[in-house]
């Protein structure tokens, strides 16, 4: 049971008779320390002392510590007596000097490192909150990208992994646009990164993406400005000579499969950190295909 130091609950009480002379200003203290109206006015007829006394007793019965500060707390604030018009100011100033010395002059100091430790504590269950929601929902996702290699139908499985990657890519919250069509081609998606724009391609069809497929994608991006550059993903990889065919002069595609995405949706490396190591490669050796099995190695 939460319990007030015996010569501060002396003193609080003698305060309360001594310092408080017009009741409306003793009820807005009472309330102001988080007592409610209903709670005090029980002993409505009774003097300040005793109804200080009874309330302390009520709040130390139900182990209302924080109530029990709040009052000491702010008799400590007060830097003059709350009404001028006691029979003995001198004495209430007195009262109020002593319930400091009692205290010690670190109460406030401790109040405030105790706000801050409240504050500090609520930030991290927040974050440790969101960690675990957003935990949640990556897992979710890597749910739904496994249960696509269960369905035999091809069309509808890449259009529902489709869906798994835009949503990734809202997950780790980058700038992203979903399937847009210009006047004579279909754009699978754009995101930004690094100040760069990507076109965004798609697939799962059987087999490896062919040397064709990574040129009619090129070509959609020779049409864009000359900060576009270009992401495909393809599920089962990408043949040797398609590789070859974009690793020349300036090369601005970088190549996902299906083992690297299996790496994001699991949580193992993020999506952020995954085009990094790309475009990395990318820039610094011309590599086009950087397999993320290599981060972990």
């Amino acid at each position: 049971m939460a319990k007030m130091n015996y010569d501060i609950r002396q003193k609080v009480i003698e305060i309360a008779g001594n310092c408080f002379w017009y009741w409306d200003n003793f009820y807005s203290f009472l309330e102001s320390c988080g007592i409610k109206r209903d709670h005090y006015l029980r002993y409505e007829g009774e003097n300040k002392y005793k109804m200080m006394r009874n309330i302390i007793a009520d709040l130390e019965e139900k182990n209302n510590e924080e109530t029990l500060k709040d009052i000491v707390k702010n008799l400590y604030k007060l830097k003059s007596i709350p009404d001028k018009n006691v029979p003995d100011p001198q004495k209430a100033k007195n009262l109020l000097k002593e319930l400091k010395e009692i205290c010690g002059s670190d109460l406030i100091e401790k109040e405030i490192e105790e706000r801050k430790r409240k504050e500090q504590s609520k930030i991290f269950t927040e974050a440790t909150l969101t960690k675990v929601q957003r935990e949640q929902k990556l897992s979710e996702l890597n749910q739904e990208f496994l249960s696509l290699f269960s369905n035999s139908n091809h069309q509808q499985r890449g259009f529902k992994l489709e869906k798994v990657i835009y949503n990734l890519f809202r997950f780790f919250e980058f700038e992203f646009q979903k399937p847009y069509k210009t006047k004579d081609e279909q754009i699978d998606g754009w995101y930004k990164f690094e100040k760069f724009d990507y076109l965004l391609e798609i697939k799962w069809v059987e087999g490896k993406i062919r040397q064709d497929d990574l040129a009619i994608f090129d070509k959609k991006i020779d049409k864009k400005a000359k900060s576009t550059r270009g992401h495909f993903i393809a599920m089962d990889g990408f043949s040797d000579d398609a590789i070859q065919s974009i690793s020349g002069k300036e090369p601005r595609i970088i190549l996902m499969d299906g083992e690297d995405l299996v790496f994001v949706l699991n949580g193992t490396i993020s999506l952020h950190d995954a085009i990094k190591a790309k475009v990395d490669k990318l820039v610094k050796e011309g590599n086009t295909f950087y397999k993320l099995n290599k981060m972990l190695s």
